[in-house]
């Protein structure tokens, strides 16, 4: 788990992404990672291990990410160790963070600051984090803004994201 999750930092970083005009926003579901979403356009999958949706504008950077087959994994451990993972991936200074939840499933969110060297947001970030665990699938969030812009596109997103009922375990 932690090799996939410093994939995706390093896809975040690497991979080249669309520089969109404003967009509207618009619901985003994937019907297989069972959530759905707002966006400020149509994300691209770009991972499929962890399945991996990105959406970069200039204004800011969207990442959902998903893994399965975390059953019995201890909650503190496992959402800590995907935190870090990302933040050392980044090389990111955690700015502060807190325990949070989606649906009764706890989580944590995470706000932190970056350079970022490549793609369609460059130079100064800030960025936060929310990672959810609902008993077997741990999804991940992440919204990257410069830091100059005012951060309300990227608390839109994450609190816009929601699980659908056939991901919630019986």
């Amino acid at each position: 788990m932690r090799n996939a999750r410093l994939i995706l930092t390093l896809l975040l970083l690497a991979l080249p992404t669309r520089a969109l005009p404003q967009a509207q926003w618009t619901p985003f579901s994937d019907s297989k990672g069972q959530f759905k979403v707002l966006l400020p356009g149509k994300p691209a999958q770009t991972n499929d291990s962890p399945a991996t949706f990105t959406l970069g504008t200039s204004s800011g950077i969207y990442v959902i990410s998903y893994t399965d087959g975390h059953e019995g994994a201890d909650w503190a451990q496992a959402v800590n160790s995907e935190r870090d993972v990302t933040v050392q991936g980044l090389n990111a200074k955690v700015l502060g963070e807190n325990e949070t939840s989606l649906d009764g499933y706890r989580g944590k969110a995470v706000r932190f600051e970056c350079n970022l060297a490549a793609g369609p947001v460059t130079g100064p970030a800030t960025g936060q984090m929310r990672i959810y665990f609902n008993g077997h699938r741990f999804y991940m969030l992440i919204g990257l803004a410069p830091k100059t812009a005012k951060p309300e596109a990227i608390a839109k997103f994450l609190d816009s994201f929601q699980l659908l009922p056939a991901s919630k375990p019986h």
